[in-house]
């Protein structure tokens, strides 16, 4: 699987500003790097932490 294949099938192109996404399964650093990647190519801003069993992902800017 291609690296933006990666970013894209966590659904970043569809957060809107102020927007905090639920991740079950996925490890915090995969969430993390892809939505540092993702970001840095779109010009967005997220912030990731774990929550229990899930990864929160909160679109700042």
């Amino acid at each position: 699987m291609e690296q933006s294949d990666k970013r894209n099938k966590y659904g970043f192109e569809e957060f809107n500003l102020g927007d905090v996404w639920r991740y079950f399964g996925v490890s915090l650093g995969n969430i993390r790097s892809a939505a540092q990647m993702f970001g840095q190519r779109h010009s967005m801003r997220f912030k990731v932490r774990q929550q229990g069993k899930s990864v929160l992902v909160e679109r700042l800017a």
